[in-house]
């Protein structure tokens, strides 16, 4: 809540967030313009709560994250086939269509994460934090390519994935 710097939410930050939802909805508008949160559609379900499912968000990927843009005021990177990046006030959307089935193992979020918040940080960044979201998921999608093509999807381990993104 008292943070100044871009926030990147994502794994059990969400589900925490799912079961207390007045924790983001708490902050301040500046800040939500500086936090993406990046679920997976049953993240996105846990956050929208009533009777959404994780095949409901998969469904319809657009009407998901406008719902959490409107119920959170974040920005919102939802991870999918193709993921989407959606800002905080809806203006500016992305989607990304980079990235493979190398990107469902284990880890692979993490290095998403990474990969935004590392961008973000950087002192020469002056673009949105929807827009650096989208950069990131485009990188880390184009690295989970190339692990696939390296040592196969079904091998393919965060590891290879980091590995091919440091090229």
């Amino acid at each position: 809540q008292h943070a100044s710097v871009p926030l990147v939410v994502d794994a059990d930050a969400l589900n925490i967030i799912s079961a207390q939802p007045a924790l983001l909805q708490s902050v301040s508008d500046a800040q939500k313009q500086r936090t993406v949160i990046t679920p997976h559609p049953a993240e996105a379900a846990r956050l929208l709560g009533n009777e959404a499912t994780a095949q409901s968000v998969t469904r319809n990927v657009t009407a998901a994250a406008e719902q959490l843009c409107d119920a959170y005021g974040t920005n919102v990177l939802l991870k999918d086939a193709h993921t989407l990046i959606l800002a905080h006030d809806k203006s500016t959307r992305y989607i990304n269509l980079s990235g493979s089935t190398a990107l469902a193992g284990a880890g692979s979020g993490d290095i998403l994460a990474g990969c935004i918040g590392g961008l973000c940080a950087a002192e020469t960044n002056k673009q949105s934090v929807a827009t650096t979201a989208a950069l990131a998921a485009y990188l880390h999608g184009k690295a989970g390519e190339r692990a696939e093509e390296t040592v196969g999807a079904r091998a393919a381990m965060a590891r290879d994935i980091l590995q091919e993104l440091k090229k």
